[in-house]
């Protein structure tokens, strides 16, 4: 986490549901209590990471990179050696188009894309797909951060079609600068 991070609540059931059998009693009663940012998607049973994206810096119709201020990664050499390989590797496309960042996948042009932002969404979505679960962002690591299309500095003017809708693409968006606090667990 960043220095700028605050622990307002308990975070022993993302432990307890990353760390314990998925199908033990206490890992199906932490697994219940993990609010998601898609709460209809499937937890994976081997849960490798937790994170919460940068949905306030994303441009219309590119890939939202991980907010780097929060993640938490359950230790794994394999993981380790893997990442370090795309580092060597160097297979980072400059520029702001939607083939840009690593692996030319549209992990870049934004802040942190060639590091601790771009880099883990590429490697968790690209090379070790289904082994995170993205938490609600509003909830954990609350940065009080506007999530939709209106304001500077990603919000481009030639999208006024998009003005007022979810960063996310989905109905519904929760709107973080309004969250109550009673149900942040931590702050960033």
């Amino acid at each position: 986490t960043d220095i700028d991070f605050m622990y307002v609540k308990p975070m022993d059931d993302v432990f307890d549901a990353m760390l314990l059998p998925y199908d033990s009693v206490e890992g199906k009663t932490a697994r219940r209590k993990i609010e998601m940012e898609y709460p209809e998607r499937v937890m994976p049973e081997n849960i490798e990471a937790y994170l919460t994206r940068d949905y306030h810096q994303v441009i219309p119709g590119r890939k939202a990179a991980f907010q780097a201020g929060f993640i938490i990664l359950k230790p794994n050499p394999t993981v380790l050696t893997e990442y370090l390989n795309i580092i060597r590797e160097g297979n980072y496309v400059g520029g702001f188009s939607r083939e840009n960042g690593w692996g030319g996948k549209g992990y870049g042009g934004v802040v942190g894309s060639m590091a601790m932002q771009g880099l883990p969404a590429y490697y968790y979505d690209e090379i070790r797909p289904n082994t995170t679960v993205e938490l609600n962002g509003c909830r954990y690591n609350h940065m009080g951060a506007n999530i939709f299309y209106q304001d500077v500095p990603n919000f481009i003017r030639k999208y006024k079609d998009l003005h007022g809708k979810c960063r996310r693409n989905v109905e519904g968006c929760e709107d973080c600068r309004k969250t109550d606090l009673e149900l942040v667990k931590n702050m960033h």
